[in-house]
């Protein structure tokens, strides 16, 4: 499904365009330039909004960044991708809309979406937003105002309690870097992680211990996790390491550590090498209101969450 209109306000002075989200400033005069470097969109930190309607509603979380869409459920994370054309674009997202061959650069390109499953994840899972960052989103989809969603909230942080017992599992991320950490609480077993992993052409994990994951358009890389108990002395590193279990099943293995303290596990999976060209979206239009809110129209599947039929609808 195409969201035929989304507006966004953000009230850090500065328009963002990172995927079809217009995020504005209630600012004034000494208000800064408008962000259009990609690079520049790659470094800014990974917002997580939470779920209100805007995607489909077994998510909890979404998080869109440089051509990454990131959707967190309750035993589950998804990121999706989308191919595109490969020929050389400007740098600047406004500036492809003048281009010659606009219609043919924001094509929405093949998707691929690739997920990782927390099998036997507990069923009463709590989703909470941590660390609030300023601004709402506001979408505005289609004709029926019934289903416009307005004041999303933006965190940092997207934290899910007692996926396992004892542990608890935190997202967030930058600059093409996206992590979740295991929080094991004192006396918890980490070795119930059970984490299946499907989409993409193959897997393996490299003498380093890193998971890759092959896709047609690059490769996604989970950095083996590090570890470490927070403790009164500070930070103290432990042992830890990615396990197989079948094709396409991983644990994770922690040793040395202390079990009357705490331990969080901290993969990292790399995409920035998935993300690249076209940020899948026309714009057709763009105002601004003399509140400083900025209103975009155009096309997009940024906010489309990966189902099973392309028309399956959202909400």
């Amino acid at each position: 499904m195409r969201a035929m209109l989304r507006t966004a306000f953000r009230t850090t002075s500065c328009l963002l365009a990172l995927a079809f989200a217009a995020r504005a400033a209630v600012g004034g005069d000494n208000a800064p330039a408008a962000t259009s470097s990609r690079s520049r969109t790659l470094a800014a930190p990974i917002s997580f909004e939470v779920n209100q309607g805007q995607t489909d509603g077994s998510v909890r979380f979404v998080a869109r960044q440089g051509g990454l869409n990131a959707f967190v459920l309750d035993d589950q994370l998804v990121l999706s991708f989308t191919e595109v054309d490969a020929a050389p674009k400007p740098a600047d997202p406004l500036a492809r809309l003048h281009s010659r061959d606009r219609r043919q650069r924001h094509e929405p390109g093949v998707p691929i979406a690739l997920r990782m499953k927390l099998l036997g994840a507990g069923r009463a899972v709590r989703a909470v937003g941590l660390d609030p960052l300023p601004g709402k989103s506001h979408y505005l989809i289609g004709n029926d105002p019934s289903k416009w969603r307005r004041n999303v909230s933006h965190y940092a942080k997207a934290k899910l309690e007692g996926v396992y017992p004892g542990i608890d599992l935190v997202f967030h991320g930058e600059s093409g870097r996206l992590e979740y950490d295991f929080v094991v609480a004192p006396g918890a077993d980490a070795s119930v992680v059970d984490l299946q992993f499907e989409g993409g052409q193959s897997m393996s994990v490299d003498a380093r211990g890193d998971l890759i994951l092959r896709t047609p358009k690059g490769q996604l890389r989970h950095v083996s996790p590090a570890a470490y108990q927070p403790t009164d002395q500070g930070r103290i590193a432990v042992h830890s390491r990615f396990v197989a279990k079948e094709p396409r099943r991983l644990g994770i293995e922690v040793t040395g550590h202390d079990p009357r303290h705490p331990v969080v596990i901290d993969p990292i999976i790399i995409y920035s090498t998935l993300v690249g060209g076209s940020l899948n979206e026309a714009i057709s239009g763009i105002a601004a209101d003399r509140e400083g809110n900025a209103y975009v129209i155009g096309v997009t599947q940024s906010p489309d969450f990966p189902v099973t039929t392309a028309t399956a609808p959202i909400g």
